[in-house]
């Protein structure tokens, strides 16, 4: 309770000693809430919310005013040098908010010092240091029991609320061998379902990467799976499995507190960037394309105009259905193409 009373009085110089320990750290994390909250799922994926930018009173969530100052954030290698006050005190509120919530701790690690991911194509390795929420949980059903590492993909704009909350097996949508949370003992099968996504424009890890959380699990009856030892009861069904037995390198988490996030692995989409010092402000938004993604004008013309071009052609497949089903429409395309 000091420490957050310290950060709320003395934002500036929280932020600072955050960023000066581990920026990559630090960049990582912003980047997580930056993702979650540009995603239209943002009511679901943004948890824990700023109270300051809700009110409890009405239960809205001003969201448009808390992208507006979250595009005020600049690169957090120039918050170090900062000192002509350039960056409003309500988005260093906001950084350090972030940055500090919940006490949870994450560092940069190397790739070669977690043995597990010799070999593999990761890019930028993050451990989870502390997490009170989850620690607390998991240490409890643990005991005396084993404990093995596997791997759980998802979209960019969940992994912050995972990084908070652990993985719920009730956010999952997925239940055809039962309800709960997949993972799997294989990162590559894992990295399939962790599509490549935009995070921060400003961030020097990398604006675009997918990330896979690597998590300790408890060798417990909760985790369905193909048996890891012959001589224990079968723990391949779930009760409300509509598909059979959970398929190989498989697991399936039924109870949340036998499962701890342990590392984010990050495969980047592009080498990271040299950030501008200052932000680029953006209105309620928080990232434009820069032209290392998208050199060509045509190309940018659609990345820009997605939904608009699939109406377009929404409408154009109506027309052309039907004219294909009525007599007067086929007799004007053999017009047409008469006169062509």
């Amino acid at each position: 309770a000091a420490a957050a009373a310290a950060a709320v009085s003395d934002p500036r110089s929280t932020v600072r000693k955050i960023i000066a320990q581990d920026l990559s750290a630090a960049d990582f994390q912003w980047s997580l809430f930056v993702a979650a909250l540009r995603s239209y799922r943002y009511d679901t994926v943004l948890r824990p919310f700023p109270n300051a930018f809700s009110d409890r009173d009405s239960d809205t969530k001003q969201v448009d005013e808390l992208r507006d100052v979250a595009a005020r954030v600049p690169a957090l290698a120039s918050v170090l040098t900062d000192s002509s006050n350039t960056i409003p005190l309500e988005a260093w509120q906001l950084l350090c908010w972030v940055l500090t919530y919940g006490d949870v701790k994450i560092r940069t690690r190397r790739k070669e010092d977690v043995k597990e991911l010799e070999n593999s194509a990761v890019d930028r390795v993050f451990e989870v240091v502390e997490n009170p929420l989850t620690d607390r949980r998991f240490e409890a059903s643990r005991v005396d029991k084993e404990v093995f590492f596997a791997y759980h993909g998802s979209r960019l704009d969940n992994f912050y609320s995972i990084l908070h909350n652990g993985l719920l097996a009730h956010m999952n949508k997925n239940s055809l061998f039962g309800t709960g949370t997949y993972l799997s003992s294989e990162l590559d099968v894992s990295a399939a379902f962790s599509p490549a996504s935009y995070g921060w424009q400003q961030s020097s890890v990398s604006p675009e990467f997918s990330c896979v959380a690597m998590c300790e699990v408890v060798d417990h009856p909760d985790v369905k799976c193909q048996d890891r030892a012959k001589n224990r009861p079968s723990r391949a069904y779930a009760d409300d499995s509509l598909g059979g037995k959970i398929p190989e390198r498989y697991y399936l988490v039924q109870n949340n507190s036998v499962v701890r996030v342990k590392y984010f692995l990050l495969y980047t989409a592009t080498h990271p960037r040299t950030p501008s010092p200052r932000p680029e402000v953006l209105p309620a938004g928080l990232m434009r394309p820069s032209p290392s993604y998208c050199s060509s004008p045509i190309a940018l013309f659609f990345r820009n105009n997605k939904s608009a071009l699939v109406i377009v052609a929404y409408v154009f497949l109506l027309v052309a259905v039907g004219l294909s089903s009525s007599k007067s429409g086929q007799h004007f395309v053999r017009r047409l193409l008469r006169l062509t």
